[in-house]
């Protein structure tokens, strides 16, 4: 039960951004030598959800990190310690620190723009660095303890932004200096910086104007020739501005707060007007960069997330998710291409700052008016109905490899034989058609006369294929007796036949001794699948139309469902349901086993598309939401790895899961690409 429990707990936690939880239930759950494995297809799933985004991690430390600053080339990123604080040199492309210049202290850096000077923030001093050599050239004192720092772009001032001393009423708490010659040019009283990450400040890009936040949400731009405020925002957020931003263009100045509010608000830099705000962060965001060309925005936030604005349309162009706690810092690489981030979990990674939105799941496929669909054997390929022909889609992409018009404009069904040889089609005038894969061409065309085909199922040894077909129901009235009829698959003569009455959807067991059919009252009838004889009395589970049934690998077990949203588990041996609980808030319309027979997916609408139950316990695990509704047709690729359904609006719907042997290939590069700094 804790395992039911801890999948949709780390499910909830991955819809809050908060990776680190997830991995961790997920991790729990991972068995010791000769424990029993409980995990099976979510686990598979949500540790998919849980993987990185970063292109690598340089390195991880065993304690917080909290500032990174890249050199003007890009080579060198200086890393410096959060709590226990410390200052690195690393050698990015050789992925190698080269330099420790601070093992006990220093919590923030900033190379200069000509990448002479590293300025590190150590207590209450700003100490300068000469690059190459890393020789101490510099201290420079202010009244408390460092809060920020940061040069001017064109890397002719530093200015510095201290945490006043208890002593100290009216501070001058901001300090610029002239780096030739380090005079000061300006001191700025009244700036508060707050608890740990509160309090930031930034250079207009010419360099003639700093604006800052403090602990009391105030935002205000100062002329540092003369000393006046351009304009002062008292409460411009609620909280304690954690971080300022101003373009390249100069337009426009971006700020953000802590530690609840996770909005980022858009300022013009000329009157202090409000513009806008930036809305997807769900906790506070620690650090904001602009593009070179001010049209982006990045944003590090305390959600574990890392995400890309266009500002001019105020929108996430990406998110990136990768950090198991809060993303303290991050620096854009000289290029614009890299991103760098410090986080608390002590990971420094590395990004592209030109991401691609990420896949969500599931992944759509547009279906035709007719919506066949069927896995290969080897699961490589899927088979769909639309455009007036059957496609065969590669499943890693999704892209096109065949086109076979001759299966028909209007297949309903699609059926694959068990070695991939052979696939079927069944349309709604009744014709089957059978192409050969190996050779390509259209090997036989079969009529059902009952009209429309609503199965069609290959026996387990290929020697036969199953067609039941029906006419399309009338209003107000129970669907007409269905045909089925045995196929044999070498000369393509119909060898048997029969009819089932009141039939609406059906299934056949895989041994091929079993047809279970449904009908629009809720009862299930057995039949014999050669004869179609009834094997016994009809039973009732449901009191509404039996939208689909389904049967485990081995036949052990059957499942029916139905839309006033029951479930049904069938032993076969007895014909009897076993259990039967309501499954999701509205109808059920599609059920399937996976090929292990260890869960069952039922599938509904919308938000609760897909529900995923340990079969040995009849928990629910994960809900996997979709989009439209009446999902129905549920069914997972041979290989366990895809889960498939189809919505009303024609729709094919994929959900994907990695297999064992991927996700461990994946964990050994994981371990052997970080670099881990030991305390």
């Amino acid at each position: 039960m804790r395992y039911a429990s801890d999948m949709s707990l780390a499910q909830q936690a991955l819809t809050m951004n908060d990776l680190g939880r997830a991995r961790r239930l997920l991790d729990a759950h991972r068995p010791a030598p000769g424990q029993i494995d409980l995990r099976g297809w979510e686990w598979c799933y949500l540790w998919q959800e849980c993987r990185s985004d970063a292109l690598a991690e340089l390195c991880r430390y065993p304690t917080p990190a909290g500032s990174v600053a890249y050199s003007p080339d890009g080579n060198r990123l200086a890393v410096a310690g959060c709590f226990q604080e410390f200052v690195d040199i690393w050698d990015v492309p050789g992925r190698t620190r080269i330099k420790t210049l601070l093992p006990n202290e220093g919590h923030l850096v900033a190379f200069s723009p000509q990448g002479d000077l590293l300025a590190t923030g150590v207590r209450d001093e700003i100490r300068l660095w000469r690059t190459g050599t890393w020789d101490l050239v510099r201290r420079l004192t202010l009244p408390g303890r460092v809060s920020a720092l940061k040069f001017s772009p064109d890397g002719k001032r530093l200015a510095g932004l201290s945490a006043p001393l208890a002593q100290i009423s009216t501070p001058e708490n901001v300090i610029v200096w002239e780096v030739d010659g380090w005079t000061v040019v300006r001191r700025i009283p009244g700036v508060r910086p707050g608890s740990t990450h509160i309090g930031w400040l930034d250079f207009s890009p010419d360099g003639k104007a700093l604006v800052t936040g403090d602990a009391q949400g105030h935002l205000q731009v100062v002329d540092l020739a003369s000393g006046t405020t351009s304009f002062r925002v008292p409460k411009a957020h609620p909280e304690g501005i954690a971080s300022v931003a101003w373009s390249p263009t100069g337009s426009m100045i971006a700020s953000s707060s802590g530690y609840v509010e996770g909005l980022i608000h858009l300022w013009d830099a000329a009157s202090g007007k409000h513009l806008g705000a930036l809305e997807g962060h769900t906790s506070w965001v620690s650090e904001l960069i602009f593009s070179r060309d001010g049209l982006q925005l990045c944003s590090a936030s305390g959600d574990q997330t890392i995400r890309f604005w266009d500002v001019e349309q105020q929108r996430c162009l990406a998110t990136l998710r990768g950090s198991t706690w809060v993303v303290f810092g991050l620096a854009l690489a000289p290029d614009g291409a890299t991103l760098a981030s410090a986080c608390q979990d002590g990971v420094i990674a590395l990004w592209s700052a030109l991401p691609r939105p990420r896949e969500e799941q599931p992944r759509l496929i547009e279906l035709g008016p007719y919506g066949g669909y069927a896995f290969a054997p080897d699961s490589r390929v899927l088979a769909v109905s639309r455009g007036g022909a059957v496609s065969l889609l590669d499943l890693t992409t999704s892209k096109e490899v065949e086109q076979l018009p001759a299966l028909g404009p209007d297949a309903w069904v699609l059926a694959y034989s068990p070695d991939g040889s052979l696939l079927a089609s069944g349309s709604i005038s009744g014709r089957i058609r059978v192409w050969s894969c190996a050779e390509h061409r259209l090997l036989q065309e079969l009529e059902n006369p009952n009209g429309q085909i609503h199965l069609l199922r290959f026996r387990a040894d290929g020697k036969r294929l199953l067609s039941l077909a029906r006419h399309p129901p009338g209003p107000n009235r129970l669907p007409p007796t269905a045909k089925a009829i045995w196929w044999d698959t070498l000369t393509w003569q119909a060898i048997q036949s029969f009819e089932a009455e009141s039939y609406w959807v059906g299934a056949v067991s895989p041994d091929g001794r079993l047809l279970a059919v449904g009908n629009r009252t809720g009862t299930v009838c057995w039949l014999d699948d050669e004869t179609g004889e009834p094997l016994s009395a009809r039973s009732t589970a449901h009191h509404y139309s039996v939208a689909q049934i389904a049967f485990c690998g081995e036949g052990t077990q059957a499942a029916s469902v139905s839309d006033e949203g029951l479930v049904a588990i069938w032993d076969p041996s007895s014909f009897q349901p076993t259990d039967v609980f309501r499954g999701h808030m509205l109808g059920v319309h599609g059920v399937a086993f996976s090929p292990d027979g260890a869960r069952l997916a039922t599938s509904s609408n919308g938000r609760e598309a897909v529900k995923l139950w340990d079969l040995s316990t009849r928990r629910e695990l994960i809900v996997l939401a979709g989009q439209g509704s009446s999902i129905g047709g549920a069914v997972f690729s041979p290989d366990g790895k895809w889960l498939a359904a189809r919505n009303g609006k024609n729709q094919l719907q994929l959900w994907h899961a990695p297999s064992w042997e991927e996700i461990e290939a994946a964990e050994e590069r994981s371990k052997s690409a970080s670099y881990v700094v030991k305390p």
